[in-house]
C-alpha cells in the first residue's frame, strides 16, 4: 500500500490509516501483545496493550512525517528537510491537503511530488499549503487523539512505574523531536 500510495493522488485519509497500521503500527502491536502475554497478562491486559501498540506506532509513523518537515534532518539521518515532499511520500499532512486545496493547487502538489528536480522552494510552498488547509494541525490533533486512546487502553493496569512509563511514553511520542 505504501509504495502504491506514492503514485496515487486520491488516498483517502482511513486508507492512508490503513496503511501506516499494516505498516508500522503491526510492530508495536505485537510489541504490546506479546510483553502483556510474557507479563501473564489477562487476557483484557494483553488485548488493551496491544491495542496501546497500535496507537503508539500510528502515533510514531505520522509524527515522524511532521518531524519531517518541521525539524532539522541530520539527527533523523535524513540528507533534506522535507524529503518526503520530494521523493512523493504519502503522508496524512498530504493526504489531508488534497482533499482540501482547489484544482489549482492539487496540480501544484502533484507536480513537485517525486519531482527529482524538485527545490526547497517548492518543498516550502506545499508546506505553506499544507499550513493553510490545517493539515498540519490536523495532523496533530490526530497524535493527541490516538494519545488519550493509547492511555486509556492503560485503564486495565494497577497503578506502578511500569503503568506510568507507557503514559509518559505515549506523551514522549507526541513531542519528540527526533
Amino acid at each position: 500500500m505504501d509504495i502504491e500510495f506514492d503514485t496515487r493522488y486520491d488516498v483517502t485519509i482511513p486508507e492512508y490509516m490503513l496503511m501506516i497500521e499494516k505498516k508500522t503500527a503491526q510492530l508495536y502491536w505485537l510489541a504490546g501483545k506479546d510483553g502483556a502475554l510474557i507479563g501473564k497478562g489477562s487476557h483484557i491486559q494483553v488485548e488493551n496493550l496491544a491495542r496501546y501498540g497500535l496507537l503508539f506506532g500510528m502515533m510514531f509513523q505520522i509524527k515522524d512525517d511532521l518531524l519531517n518537515i518541521l525539524t532539522d534532518q541530520a539527527p533523523l539521518g535524513k540528507e533534506t528537510f522535507g524529503s518526503d515532499i520530494l521523493n512523493g511520500k504519502c503522508t496524512l499532512m498530504l493526504v489531508h491537503s488534497l482533499q482540501h486545496v482547489d484544482k489549482k493547487d492539487q496540480e501544484k502538489i502533484i507536480s513537485i511530488l517525486n519531482n527529482k528536480k524538485g527545490t526547497q522552494k517548492d518543498v516550502n510552498k506545499i508546506i505553506e499549503i499544507f499550513r493553510e488547509t490545517g493539515s498540519i494541525d490536523f495532523s496533530q490533533n490526530k497524535l493527541k487523539e490516538f494519545c488519550e486512546k493509547a492511555k486509556q487502553c492503560l485503564i486495565v493496569l494497577k497503578k506502578s512505574e511500569s503503568k506510568e512509563i507507557l503514559e509518559a511514553l505515549a506523551e514522549y511520542s507526541m513531542t519528540r523531536s527526533y
